[in-house]
């Protein structure tokens, strides 16, 4: 054998020795517990082959083979049985912040049939171990930490052996998570502070600018800046206008590593100081983040005279005037040249708070009414916060309430429990060719008396001109009660955190719609609105288009101003998108010229085929907020009793009978529908609340099939109406009495009447408003004692049925609404609307209601029994 040959020989035999020994060692770091013996004898092997070489003695290389074989030997003894321990590979670790909680997962992991037993988890930051914990299954280790930091996770795993002898483990690195530290201020809460009131601001990359204006408050000397949120730092504000309701600053984000979907919000905390009281606290948030806007223009939108060097006369003679960021007022004689603040002259501060130094068209409307311009805001009048709600309570405030015997005005309406009050409704001019009848026109019975001549049923081109709101209503004295737009600006003044807002259209007045949103007319449409939400001193509007691409006749039996929408077409949904859009764009270059942000929403019907003829796919992202009327779902206009509105759908209900075009929804069901069909998010969604009933007459038990009621438990409930076939010219039909119907009746009465009903009292019917249709139920008394009470606990609705009188009411109560409102909670929607204010129970006496004599006018800021549920439930805890 050549020299050559019996090396490589060797080369092979070490090469063999080599590979066995890194194997044995392999096996042998992997037990927990060696055995001495073992470790001796593997120190011993390490040496050997180290010291192998081709010179060795054939008893070397003897002795070293019969050692690897002892080694080998024990492993086995150690390793189940002998067999090497077939570990689990884990090939990806995910890492997740999750609120405080850290969540490591493992994933795809190999092997299953190898089954981990336990697992600790390792925190660090800056090779700091922060916790260990052991939990049962592999699926999922959840940590919580306040420390603030950059953290990385071991997980160790391990494994039983079979055999008992060891434990064997492997560890997995996973990616970082940082852990911002959480500011404690007491100026401001930790997680964002609720308020209906925005700060103006724009961002621009990390640069975020937020304009504070016409707050009538102090600002405090810091400002919040929340992500997603959460508190994450404070600075100090910078001010402007003497300090007082107004504050400038630039924010920069760099440090908060934030992304694109962010929310971020700079909030400022605002004290309005008040005599003999306890301040009140508003805290008013920015826009940025998710909604973005422009930013506003400053001084322009002072609307006094600017001063100029001809002015001249007598303090009597001459107008408050703006200079140099003030307001002055001539105290006595000015000559001209005579420069405000310079020198001694007849010029005078006008001085906070006979009129605060702010920008604020608000304040100084040109074109606004006489009586719609109230004096500034006295701050010793705004009404404390009470406690802040964490959802929006939008409901309706309708001019016409204070009509006939109701005299329900702003004055009564809880304002200190509600987030948005809407005031309701304005009318859709059809000739866009003048301004708007603004005069105090106190002619209500002729301007009434023209409707009915004029609105429907028409043919060809319209005739009727209503005004764009009704000035007899809103403007004048006639009721007994004082103005409605003036009282209503008054409350709003005083509740600066509740969002007024105008809204347009209604189930009668939308017959217009379809002219203002055409292209020739849209623009004109859209200004009109924006001049006439300034002169209300408006923050926002709401559209009530009732409904697009929805044909109907105005039912004058049951409302002789009923317009209808009898030229509704097809190209609707698109005119209500570019309607919205259009709005949209104004409504935020008012907000850029004001100094505020304003409001867009809409009320859209909650049946399926209404849903899809609106258009909300394409007009939803510019909405503030959607409210879906889950109400009058169903009605007098079923020939099957059922309820107006219910959370979930009660699967003994029958719907091919009652429900056979599946037009009718649940609130649970039309949350998934528009959700999953149209992208709108939960936090822009907002569910109905009647404040009122809907009732059917004419229900026996013998009219049913087999003469038993559809649910023996739930007697009335789906049941066939047996006057549904009658003649149309017979105004009774198949509807209830109602105290508020006119026509043909449709069983509406508001909840202190039903409450009534319950109680056992009687319930006498008359015509409330002696210029709207009689009430064909005139003169009919409803004995409660012939009513029962039952509450359907699947739907989770309640009504009220008098069998022996055949009468079926169906309403809301506070049992359903408080189900209601935690559903609206528990599902991340944005909140509950209510149809309206007027018709909740605020304890007081009422017309119709034997024994009870009413009187509003004495009544102010009353307690209202649904209002308060959902208020209890709304509120932060």
């Amino acid at each position: 054998m050549s020299t050559k040959e019996y090396y490589d020989k060797f080369s092979a035999i070490k090469a063999t020795v080599e590979k066995r020994t890194q194997s044995i060692k392999r096996r042998y770091d992997s037990l927990t517990s060696p055995s001495i013996e073992l470790t001796d004898k593997i120190g011993k092997l390490e040496e050997m082959v180290t010291e192998l070489e081709i010179v060795s003695t054939l008893d070397y290389h003897l002795e070293l083979k019969l050692l690897i074989q002892e080694i080998e030997k024990l492993l086995e003894g150690e390793e189940e049985g002998g067999k090497p321990l077939n570990e689990p590979v884990i090939k990806i670790l995910d890492l997740s912040l999750e609120g405080e909680a850290l969540q490591a997962t493992p994933r795809e992991v190999s092997d299953p049939d190898n089954t981990i037993f336990k697992y600790k988890h390792i925190l660090n930051s800056e090779g700091i171990e922060r916790e260990v914990q052991e939990v049962i299954t592999p699926d999922l280790v959840a940590f919580e930490t306040n420390s603030p930091g950059t953290y990385s996770s071991v997980l160790e795993y391990f494994y039983d052996l079979k055999d008992g002898a060891g434990i064997k483990s492997k560890k997995v690195l996973s990616n970082q998570v940082i852990i911002h530290e959480e500011v404690e201020d007491e100026d401001f809460p930790r997680d964002l502070p609720y308020s209906n009131t925005w700060a103006y601001a724009t961002q621009n990359g990390d640069a975020v600018e937020v304009t504070l204006n016409n707050t009538w408050g102090t600002i405090g000397n810091k400002l919040g800046i929340y992500v997603n949120g959460q508190l994450k730092e404070t600075q100090s504000v910078n001010y402007t206008a003497l300090n007082k309701g107004s504050a400038k600053n630039t924010v920069h984000l760099t440090s908060f590593k934030i992304k694109p979907t962010d929310d971020i919000k700079v909030v400022y905390k605002v004290t309005f100081k008040r005599e003999d009281k306890e301040d009140a606290v508003v805290y008013y948030k920015s826009t940025t983040g998710i909604r973005e806007i422009s930013k506003p223009g400053g001084e322009e939108m002072c609307k006094y005279t600017k001063w100029d060097a001809s002015l001249t006369g007598s303090a009597d003679n001459l107008p408050i005037i703006w200079h140099n960021n003030s307001h002055w007022k001539a105290d006595y004689w000015i000559n001209e040249g005579d420069v405000p603040g310079a020198g001694e002259n007849g010029w005078k501060r006008y001085d906070y708070p006979k009129c605060p130094d702010i920008f604020s068209p608000d304040l100084h409307p040109s074109f606004s009414p006489a009586v719609s311009h109230l004096a500034p805001m006295d701050p010793s009048e705004v009404k404390s916060l009470n406690t802040p709600m964490e959802k929006m309570h939008i409901t309706y405030m309708p001019e016409w309430a204070k009509w006939g015997a109701r005299k329900y005005t702003p004055k009564i309406s809880p304002w200190d429990k509600v987030s948005h009050m809407q005031y309701s409704f304005i009318d859709i001019r059809p000739d866009y060719t003048g301004s708007f009848d603004l005069d105090k026109d106190t002619a209500i019975h002729e301007i009434l008396a023209n409707s009915v001549r004029d609105c429907p049923n028409y043919a060809g081109t319209p005739k009727i001109k209503p005004n764009i709101f009704d000035p007899g209503a809103a403007f004048s004295d006639w009721g007994s009660t004082s103005a409605f737009h003036t009282e209503f600006l008054k409350y709003s003044r005083k509740y600066p955190y509740v969002m007024p807002l105008m809204s347009l259209g209604g189930w009668s007045r939308s017959g217009y719609f379809r002219d203002a949103a055409r292209d020739a007319n849209r623009e004109f449409f859209v200004s009109k609105c924006i001049e006439l939400m300034r002169i209300l001193n408006m923050r926002g509007i709401d559209i009530d288009w009732e409904f697009p691409q929805n044909k109907r006749e105005g039912d004058l039996l049951d409302n002789r101003n009923d317009l209808g929408t009898p030229r509704a077409s097809e190209d609707e949904g698109r005119l209500f998108t570019l309607l919205m859009k259009d709005l949209r764009a104004a409504l935020d270059k008012a907000g850029e010229e004001d100094g505020k942000y304003y409001h867009l929403a809409c009320a859209v019907s909650a049946g399926k085929v209404h849903m899809a003829n609106s258009g909300a796919v394409n007009w939803h992202k510019y909405c503030d907020f959607i409210s879906y009327m889950t109400y009058d779902t169903h009605g007098a206009f079923d020939p099957y009793t059922n309820h107006q509105s219910y959370t979930y759908q009660n699967l003994q209900e029958d719907q091919n009978i009652t429900n056979p075009n599946s037009n009718a929804t649940s609130i649970e069901d039309v949350i998934h529908y528009v959700t999953t069909n149209f992208g709108i998010p939960r936090y822009k969604l907002v569910v109905g609340s009647p404040f009122y009933s809907r009732g059917w007459s004419g229900v026996r038990k013998e009219s049913q099939p087999n003469g038993q009621w559809p649910i023996p438990s739930l007697p009335g409930l789906y049941a066939k109406v047996n006057k549904y076939d009658i003649d149309i010219n017979d105004l009774q039909g198949r509807a209830a009495p109602g105290v508020m119907d006119g026509g043909r009746g449709a069983g509406v009465m508001g909840l202190r009447h039903l409450n009534a009903l319950k109680a056992g009292k009687t319930v006498s019917i008359a015509t409330l408003d002696p210029n709207g249709p009689a009430n064909p139920f005139d003169g009919t008394r409803l004995k409660g004692s012939n009513f029962k009470y039952y509450y359907d606990s699947v739907a989770q609705v309640p009504y009220l049925f008098s069998e022996k009188d055949g009468i079926f009411y169906t309403y809301e109560d506070e049992v359903s609404l408080d189900y209601k409102s935690k559903f609206v909670v528990n599902q991340g929607l944005a909140g509950l609307i209510s149809w309206d204010i007027s018709l909740d129970d605020y304890g007081t006496t009422a017309h119709g209601i034997e024994g009870e004599s009413y009187h509003y006018d004495s009544l102010e800021l009353e307690d209202h029994l649904l209002t308060n549920v959902i208020f209890e439930n709304f509120k932060v805890k």
